[in-house]
């Protein structure tokens, strides 16, 4: 089984995500086409460079400027009307969840009520479905990613100015370990924690399970950070033990709607799972 460890050196954002995934193998052929059938006009591009003489990767995605935003509805629906390969729109709605719930803690309203500024517009959709893509065609299977780092000082953002680390960035955190630094700029992004959030259900850990490495990637940031390169790398590996070996977890569940049942569901696909479905059952006392 294929496993991918994140080091977030230097930060992670969605960009640096699909960087180090692409400069670990991930085909950027494939990924482009894919995302096309998202029907959003956008160009992405990689690039070569160089942090602190160690070799990674630098992704840019253009797109004309737009007026409209987003909401969570409109890119889960841009999501599901795409065919994507089923895990990767899985872990591509489940981070756009956490970035929803996270924005409707900060501004006071339900998650299905946020607006997206930053986060809806093009580029954002795209390092986000191109990251689970990427992630998708390498296979992996499980992901353990670092405690994110995070900077200190100011930010500007739609809404004007805003402490680092950003409220959003935080309560997409929350319940996650992280890591302070004295780095006087945004290292981890919403987009970059919702993500890692979305691949690892949230639980980060330096250390990484006993794997055979096959592959390793390096994503760059734009910013010079003072105290580490900016960078995040992706570890690809083989798991070691027996590849027959599989858990089935089973669970009767009473009392849900079908909404969040389905929900459910595409959490654990986006954590990991080869597969999950529901079964109607009829329990004692007529119960389904």
């Amino acid at each position: 089984m294929t496993h991918a460890h994140f080091q977030p050196v230097g930060g992670a954002a969605g960009d640096m995500t699909l960087a180090s995934l692409v400069a670990a193998g991930a085909p950027l052929g494939e990924i482009t086409t894919s995302l096309k059938r998202l029907n959003v006009p956008f160009e992405l591009s990689a690039e070569s460079t160089e942090v602190n003489g160690v070799g990674a990767l630098r992704i840019s995605v253009g797109s004309p400027e737009e007026h409209a935003h987003r909401n969570f509805a409109a890119i889960r629906a841009l999501v599901e009307g795409a065919e994507l390969p089923e895990r990767a729109a899985s872990r591509s709605i489940e981070t756009f969840r956490r970035l929803a719930v996270a924005e409707g803690s900060v501004h006071g309203v339900e998650p299905e009520e946020v607006t997206f500024h930053e986060v809806g517009a093009v580029d954002s959709i795209v390092d986000v479905v191109g990251s689970c893509l990427a992630l998708d065609l390498l296979d992996v299977s499980s992901v353990t990613c670092g405690p994110l780092p995070m900077g200190t000082g100011v930010v500007r953002a739609a809404h004007g100015p805003l402490p680092i680390p950003g409220p959003a960035t935080l309560e997409v955190l929350k319940g996650s370990k992280v890591r302070w630094t004295e780095e006087p700029r945004e290292t981890t992004t919403p987009t970059g924690a919702a993500l890692m959030g979305a691949f690892t259900g949230g639980l980060f850990t330096d250390a990484a399970p006993p794997m055979t490495l096959l592959s390793i990637g390096y994503g760059a940031g734009r910013a010079r950070l003072q105290n580490a390169p900016n960078l995040l790398r992706a570890v690809i590996g083989e798991l070691e033990g027996p590849a027959e070996g599989l858990d089935l977890l089973e669970a009767n569940v009473d009392d849900a709607t079908g909404e969040i049942l389905a929900s459910a569901t595409e959490k654990l696909l986006a954590a990991g799972a080869l597969d999950a479905w529901l079964e109607p059952i009829i329990m004692k006392r007529g119960r389904g």
